[in-house]
């Protein structure tokens, strides 16, 4: 992926997190935001837009609360497109051994899509983008279920 951004963060549930955004942070990951965001993108890529807009839904509902949200259930609703998009990934785009790209393959993903690290300054390395964005997706799915087990709400900024 290009660029990381935004810190999400674990949080102690609070009724009163509406107006005082006071909860005990349990973790905070930093440069994962915009791995929510990169899921949403990669399933409209791989032409799956219902998952992109279950994760549209889920993230727009976190965005009505003062304090953008995610609770229980949201983050349940959360980790199954989220879970489910390495072996779409894997499957739709035919990936080879270790989750690596052609060559052939990453000329036309640069044509299509500018969220891969794909640049032609890579050279041959950029056969791995794919295979780094699963990683980060997977570890995205590992903070997700750790949320959902320790019963924390995960907050933006």
């Amino acid at each position: 992926m290009r660029e990381r951004w935004g810190s999400i963060h674990l949080v102690v549930p609070d009724a009163l997190a509406g107006e005082h955004d006071d909860r005990e942070v349990i973790q905070t990951y930093e440069r994962t935001y915009s791995l929510i965001d990169l899921a949403k993108r990669l399933w409209r890529l791989i032409g799956n837009d219902a998952e992109a807009q279950r994760i549209q839904a889920v993230m727009s509902r976190a965005y009505e609360r003062d304090v953008p949200t995610l609770d229980g259930s949201d983050i349940a609703s959360l980790i199954e497109p989220v879970a489910a998009l390495p072996p779409a990934l894997r499957r739709e785009l035919q990936l080879g051994p270790h989750d690596r790209l052609t060559m052939a393959q990453v000329e036309d993903l640069r044509r299509r899509f500018d969220r891969l690290d794909l640049e032609e300054s890579r050279g041959e390395a950029a056969v791995h983008a794919v295979e780094e964005v699963i990683f980060d997706i997977e570890g995205l799915v590992e903070i997700l279920r750790r949320a959902q087990a320790e019963g924390a709400h995960i907050i933006f900024n």
